[in-house]
C-alpha cells in the first residue's frame, strides 16, 4: 500500500482532474471530475492585487499553466477531508480510507471546545465606539462571517479597498452580503462587555464564524489570555445563550493586518489561516 500525501500534491502544478485523481479513491475522483465539468461558474478566478509582486504569494494564487485555482483546491480538499471523516476507519489518532493501489489518512482533528456563555441583559450603551463596516444593522441575521479587530492603520477613506484586510477578504471570495467587519477600540474600559453587546446583535443567526484578528481581540473574545503565536489558525468552538436562544461560534484567530504591514513575511501564514476558514465554510 502507498500512502498518498495530498498536502504535497497540492503544491504541484496539476490540473483539477489530475489533482483529484491523485488524492481520491477512483469512484470519488470521477464524481469530482463530473461535478467540475457540469458546474456553470468557474471557481478558479482569483482576487487581483494592485501593489506589485510583494503580496502575490499571499493574496493571489500562483497559477503557471494550471486549470485549477486556489479556491477550487480548497473545495476539493474540503470534500476529500469530509470523505475521510465520514468513511475513514479510525486507527489511533488517525482515520484511514483504503482503496486499490493505496490508502489515504489524516490526523483526527479535535476542535477546542471552550464553554457556553450565559448572556443576560447586556444593553448597547458601549456600541457608539464600535464601527460595523460592510452591512447594515438590519442585516445581522444574514451575516455568516465577521472579522473582528482594531481598525487597521492602512484603512482610510482615501484608500478604499486597497488595504490589506480588504484584499484578504477579496481573496477569500466571500459573498458581499454574508460578511461584516467590526472594528473595536482597544482603549475601551470594558472590552469584554463591548464584545457581549456586539454578539447580542447576532443571537438570532444560530451560528456564526468569527475571525478574530490580533492578540487583543482574540483574548477578549475567548475570555482568557493566550499567545496568538500558539493558537492562530486553530478553530475554537463555544456558544452564547440568551434565554432559549443559542448562538454557536466557530472562532479562528489570525494575525492583525497591521502586523502584516510591519512583517510582510507573515502574510503567507495569515493566508494559510484564512484558507482554514474557507475550508470550514465549504464543509459547513
Amino acid at each position: 500500500m502507498t500512502k498518498v500525501d495530498y498536502r504535497e500534491l497540492r503544491k504541484q502544478n496539476l490540473s483539477a482532474s489530475t489533482f483529484a485523481e491523485g488524492i481520491f479513491p477512483h469512484k470519488l475522483s470521477l464524481e469530482v471530475r463530473e461535478a467540475r465539468e457540469t458546474r456553470q461558474a468557474p471557481l478558479s478566478d482569483q482576487a487581483e492585487t494592485t501593489h506589485g509582486e510583494e503580496e502575490a504569494p499571499v493574496f493571489k494564487a500562483d497559477q503557471p499553466s494550471s486549470d485549477i485555482g486556489n479556491k477550487e483546491q480548497v473545495e476539493i480538499l474540503a470534500s476529500f477531508e469530509k470523505y475521510v471523516e465520514v468513511n475513514g476507519e479510525e486507527t489511533g489518532e488517525r482515520k484511514e480510507v483504503t482503496f486499490p493501489g493505496g490508502k489515504v489518512s489524516q490526523k483526527t482533528q479535535k476542535d477546542e471546545v471552550d464553554h457556553t456563555v450565559e448572556l443576560g441583559d447586556v444593553g448597547d450603551d458601549l456600541l457608539d465606539n464600535v464601527l460595523f463596516f460592510d452591512g447594515k444593522p438590519e442585516d445581522f441575521e444574514k451575516i455568516k462571517v465577521v472579522f473582528v479587530c482594531e481598525k487597521p492603520a492602512d484603512m482610510t477613506d482615501d484608500n478604499a479597498g486597497q488595504d490589506i484586510l480588504s484584499k484578504m477578504i477579496q481573496a477569500m471570495k466571500l459573498e458581499k452580503e454574508t460578511y461584516m467587519r467590526i472594528f473595536i477600540n482597544k482603549d475601551s474600559s470594558d472590552p469584554l462587555k463591548v464584545w457581549q453587546q456586539i454578539i447580542n446583535k447576532f443571537m438570532n443567526c444560530g451560528e456564526l464564524t468569527v475571525v478574530s484578528m490580533g492578540a487583543f481581540t482574540t483574548n477578549t473574545l475567548i475570555g482568557k489570555k493566550e499567545r496568538l503565536s500558539k493558537i492562530h489558525g486553530k478553530q475554537i468552538n463555544y456558544s452564547y445563550k440568551r434565554k432559549d436562544t443559542l448562538l454557536e461560534l466557530s472562532l479562528f484567530p489570525v494575525f492583525h493586518p497591521d502586523i502584516l504591514q510591519i512583517n510582510p513575511n507573515m502574510k503567507r501564514s495569515a493566508w494559510i489561516d484564512l484558507q482554514k476558514v474557507m475550508k470550514y465554510l465549504v464543509q459547513d
